[in-house]
């Protein structure tokens, strides 16, 4: 056994199976529990959320005072109060959205102003990356890791100097 571990190849073949096996735990969890990793920093709201299959970074501006901070879980409802995509339809503003969804790769941002006297102006940005895009390669880095044959050294061969 104790074979199997030498050079570096297996052990990074290893290493990387086991983070390819711990995604694929959060994966499976994100299919039913949103977690979010939430924090404020100069009047910004940002997260790292896992639901829906996704791993994903967000900010929001200007930040809310009734958002919570730390770490915070909410089983399987579609929407969530730290997930404001769809609040914008709502409320009356007047709203620029960019968006773009393929295969479960979610980018987009929204600049809203309100309609209220004085308005106020906020945004909001995500970025969502399936968890397969990040599985996969992975897994095949750490088979190829795992079962590729370490290379042989070749001898080097040296010119003996000539003795004259």
């Amino acid at each position: 056994m104790g074979e199997f571990f030498k050079g570096w190849r297996r052990k990074i073949g290893v290493l990387t199976l086991v983070t390819a096996c711990a995604m694929s735990g959060m994966w499976i969890r994100s299919l039913t529990i949103r977690d979010v990793l939430a924090w404020k920093c100069f009047n910004v709201d940002f997260a790292i959320r896992s639901f829906e299959a996704g791993l994903g970074w967000q900010r929001y501006s200007p930040s809310d005072p009734n958002t919570s901070v730390g770490w915070l879980t909410d089983s399987g409802k579609k929407f969530f109060y730290f997930d404001p995509w769809w609040t914008y339809e709502n409320f009356d503003v007047v709203a620029t959205t960019s968006r773009m969804d393929w295969a479960g790769f979610n980018f987009g941002s929204i600049e809203w102003t309100t309609l209220t006297d004085p308005p106020k102006k906020g945004a909001f940005a995500v970025w969502i990356i399936p968890y397969w895009s990040l599985i996969l390669p992975l897994t095949l880095l750490s088979a190829y890791l795992l079962v590729a044959k370490p290379r042989v050294a070749k001898p080097k061969k040296f010119a003996e100097p000539d003795r004259a």
